[in-house]
């Protein structure tokens, strides 16, 4: 079984041993030198009025520890918040899950693209933005958690009227604003989804996008913004004007940005001006299992000075149905536990044990057909996964709990350490006073590892997550993982 470390508080001789495990509270005492485990003889022992005192002091130790880090959830799975069953995500079905995603220990909520109903399709009028939105992100905020809202701005449809008015039309006012292959304006370039790549270099593009980003940023915390290979290549002259149009409307906004598939974050993003963007060549690295690509781009993003910060993130292909629940488990910490801003798609945090496959086809348009599998939030299935602690569900709320516990796993810088296995990504995330040694095996088999280098004292390591038969004998340098296991400690000298 997984654990999280424990915290001491010392309160006039009586030191309470506590921990935050799935967000319940849990005491233990010592008294003089004697360990109370017993929480009945605890509460015998210690008077009600300090008692009350410890707990106060416990809760606002474990609270001052997860407040700080940030962990986003995206709501990109059509079907997951449906409070209408009509099989599409609405504002009404994000509201009854407010206290499931706080549960969790999420921090903020990245909105889908589908929020926005005919954005891609019509020229944009942010007064009439789909009833109940403006209601969703006042009750989430009120709630504590951040709202950014994702956007594509380099695509349209083929209603929009930029394109009706064009297709055909060289003379047309904008002709200028799609990107067409020939002179007569009959063939315009398509994305891989099939949607019509706008000429991003054009002024009013910029211009539009620019407006209308700006108004519908009120009351947002961030905004994501969507690039397609067609846009790489115009850098500054798009993907920095825009968002320093967001930035001089209002400094505090955070912009994010989504590379084009095959992306490096290194060669279209170094140089915009964004705050966070998604690491998606580490992504494919981790689907992939590949230790000797997931340590090179980690050591890239990772160390090289940037005022952006690299979102990770998994994006696990669609119509999957091969990959095990250990083995989800494996790429969720490494998801969390690498470095950079965290993600989850919605959807993620389960596994279908009834199929075999991943629940959710996260990837996948809203239009699907009705072979395709989705786990209903009312399903037994649903139930069981949150009240089972090995489940992915709990190994995920774990990995946040953790994440958000301690500053070296939150924002400590990522250091690899050099070991004898293929399949094994062992790394310290340090925090200066607080530092973490952490373990994945990628591997579906059993994996020996050595640690090769020393720079980690593995004599001084304190579990706090993992299992304590699986931990370093003393002076050893040698331990033996099971399939798609996860250890991590905190380095206590």
């Amino acid at each position: 079984m997984f654990c999280v470390g424990a915290k001491i508080t010392i309160i006039k001789g009586v030191c309470i041993v506590h921990r935050i495990l799935n967000q319940d509270l849990i005491l233990a005492g010592i008294i003089g030198n004697t360990l109370i485990k017993n929480i009945a003889i605890f509460e015998q022992r210690v008077p009600k009025a300090m008692k009350k005192l410890l707990i106060v002091f416990a809760l606002l130790g474990c609270i001052a520890t997860t407040a700080a880090q940030e962990i986003i959830y995206e709501t990109n799975n059509p079907a997951f918040f449906d409070s209408n069953n009509d099989t599409v995500q609405d504002e009404e079905g994000i509201k009854q899950r407010i206290e499931y995603l706080y549960r969790l220990g999420f921090t903020s909520v990245m909105l889908g693209e589908n929020y926005l109903p005919g954005f891609t399709e019509t020229i944009y009028d942010n007064n009439k933005l789909p009833e109940g939105y403006t209601s969703l992100i006042t009750t989430l905020k009120k709630r504590g958690f951040k709202v950014y809202q994702a956007v594509d701005v380099s695509v349209i449809s083929d209603k929009h009227p930029w394109y009706t008015e064009s297709l055909g039309k060289p003379a047309s006012a904008y002709s200028g604003y799609i990107m067409y292959a020939d002179k007569q304006n009959k063939q315009p370039i398509r994305t891989a989804g099939g949607m019509i790549a706008l000429n991003v270099k054009e002024p009013a593009v910029k211009d539009y996008f620019s407006k209308v980003l700006k108004n519908l940023s009120a009351g947002l915390d961030g905004l994501r913004l969507q690039q397609h290979k067609h846009s790489v290549s115009f850098g500054k002259e798009f993907w920095n004007q825009v968002p320093e149009a967001l930035k001089k409307a209002n400094p505090e906004m955070q912009v994010f940005l989504m590379p084009a598939a095959g992306t490096s974050v290194h060669t279209s993003f170094n140089d915009i001006n964004a705050d966070k963007v998604y690491a998606g060549t580490l992504s494919k690295a981790i689907i992939q299992k590949d230790k000797k690509a997931i340590t090179a781009i980690a050591d890239s993003i990772f160390k090289s000075p940037s005022i952006t910060e690299p979102l990770v993130y998994l994006d696990i292909p669609a119509k999957s149905t091969s990959y095990k629940e250990g083995q989800l488990k494996a790429f969720a910490a490494a998801n969390i536990l690498l470095g950079g801003l965290p993600s989850v798609a919605s959807g993620q945090e389960y596994y279908g044990a009834e199929n075999g496959s991943n629940t959710f086809i996260w990837k996948e348009p809203l239009k699907r057909s009705d072979k395709e599998v989705w786990l209903k939030e009312k399903s037994t299935e649903w139930e069981q996964q949150q009240k089972n602690e090995l489940s992915l569900w709990s190994f995920y709320r774990e990995l946040i709990n953790l994440k958000r516990r301690y500053p070296s796993v939150g924002k400590g810088t990522y250091k690899y350490i050099e070991n004898s296995a293929p399949n094994v990504l062992t790394f310290v995330r340090d925090a200066g006073t607080d530092k973490a040694f952490v373990m994945i095996n990628l591997s579906g088999e059993q994996q020996e590892v050595t640690i090769t280098g020393n720079d980690v004292n593995l004599d001084f390591l304190l579990l706090t997550m993992g299992s304590a038969n699986y931990n370093f004998k003393k002076s050893g340098r040698t331990v033996v993982l099971p399939p798609y296991w996860v250890q991590v400690w905190r380095i206590m000298k």
